[in-house]
């Protein structure tokens, strides 16, 4: 389980870092590209706007070599000039041609009904002019050529000719505005898709690394209490008794220690199983934290040893070993069995010793004087307990020594 909590955060954290270098990389390449694409568009246009231009100085360039030929031809009555005029046709055509294939169908459209009708007038009258020169009629031909609807035709060519480069830089700048919004959508469907896509690993990486605090967290908080309390009935455990003895010695404050054994739960465990001894310790564990109450403090030293720590004088110490004694030795019911047990109390208080491990020792004294003396009753520790121990131990270290 945390295993696979920390390999989720893992993987969730390195997605987020590979979608940001991913994001970043693509943000970076878009942009690059849309700087080339916005170069590329820009010399096309400036290259567009160049052939267009290039284009119109040759239409106007034709029809002033075609207006000169002409009017050579009225002033002087030479023939050459003619003959100018026919070669320079072409160009006219050509350039005409060259910037109807340059924009769009509608502006040569537009291109070819200005432009071609003013210049098919320009020719025709041009025509009539090169008649009369034929017929040495000079001032009919310069009259011709200098006649207010000639004129006309020619503004209407250079009219045609400018509205078309016009066109042309519409059609440029709409083309070049047209890319640019294009590559800002792109840019924009990118830094969105990014942000999103970020946010909500972020946001995956952030609840997995919360599960995972907060899994280790009562793993941490399991630990604690595993590390203060028995794992079976809930009790404190030998540590912590040690640690509340302490704990409340400092200050001297007064309590009673009470030692407390099962009787009979050795054949209890043999006759039933374990199962059957584990139910019962944690019943026992039930009233006893029942008896002691919210001042009381309670504990498993281990197997059936249990610890009660009563804060109070001597009579109210006294008489919690008794309701303890009458507690146990009422029978208890696990899965349908009825078990009957009782316990030995040793006790001591702090008046004997400002010492924890000999409270320990002297309660311990004097739960072997209960337990010596029948079971089933408790026994407050006197300092003759020791000196007969110790005398006792004497005794049998002498005997042993005389055998030998």
């Amino acid at each position: 389980m945390n295993n696979s909590l920390v390999n989720a955060a893992f993987r969730a954290a390195q997605w987020t870092i590979i979608l940001s270098f991913t994001a970043t990389a693509l943000l970076v390449a878009a942009l690059i590209g849309e700087r080339i694409v916005f170069e590329r568009t820009s010399r096309d246009a400036a290259e567009a706007s160049k052939n267009a231009a290039l284009v119109a100085a040759r239409i106007m360039l034709a029809d002033e070599r075609l207006t000169m030929s002409a009017n050579m031809a009225a002033a002087t009555g030479q023939r050459h000039w003619v003959d100018r005029y026919d070669s320079f046709i072409p160009n006219m055509e050509e350039a005409i041609t060259a910037a109807t294939r340059m924009s769009t169908e509608r502006a040569a459209e537009e291109f070819d009904q200005a432009t071609r009708v003013a210049n098919d007038n320009l020719m025709e009258m041009e025509r009539r002019s090169f008649a009369a020169v034929a017929e040495n009629d000079l001032p009919m031909a310069r009259s011709i050529l200098n006649s207010q609807f000639y004129a006309f035709q020619k503004r209407s060519l250079a009219d045609g000719t400018d509205r078309l480069l016009q066109t042309l830089a519409d059609e440029r700048d709409h083309h070049a505005q047209s890319v640019q919004s294009t590559a800002k959508v792109i840019l924009s469907i990118l830094i969105a898709a990014g942000a999103a896509g970020f946010g909500f690993l972020w946001w995956l990486m952030r609840q997995k690394l919360r599960v995972s605090r907060d899994y280790y967290r009562r793993i941490e908080q399991r630990l604690a209490f595993m590390a203060q309390h028995d794992e079976l009935t809930g009790l404190a455990n030998r540590r912590a008794l040690n640690e509340r003895m302490e704990r409340d010695f400092f200050p001297k404050q007064r309590f009673k220690l009470l030692l407390i054994d099962l009787d009979r739960f050795k054949p209890v465990n043999d006759t039933y199983g374990h199962a059957v001894g584990d139910r019962l310790l944690i019943q026992v564990a039930e009233r006893l934290t029942g008896i002691a109450g919210p001042e009381g403090f309670v504990a498993r030293l281990g197997g059936d040893e249990l610890a009660l720590l009563v804060y109070g004088d001597l009579e109210e110490a006294k008489a919690v070993a008794a309701r303890v004694i009458d507690a146990i030795a009422r029978p208890f019911r696990i899965d349908g069995l009825v078990v009957s047990v009782g316990c030995s109390i040793g006790m001591c208080c702090t008046d004997e010793t400002r010492d924890t491990t000999e409270l320990m020792q002297f309660s311990d004294l004097a739960l072997y004087e209960a337990k010596r003396h029948g079971r089933g009753r408790w026994i407050c520790y006197t300092r003759g307990m020791l000196d007969a121990v110790t005398e006792r131990v004497r005794l049998g270290a002498d005997m042993a020594a005389s055998r030998a």
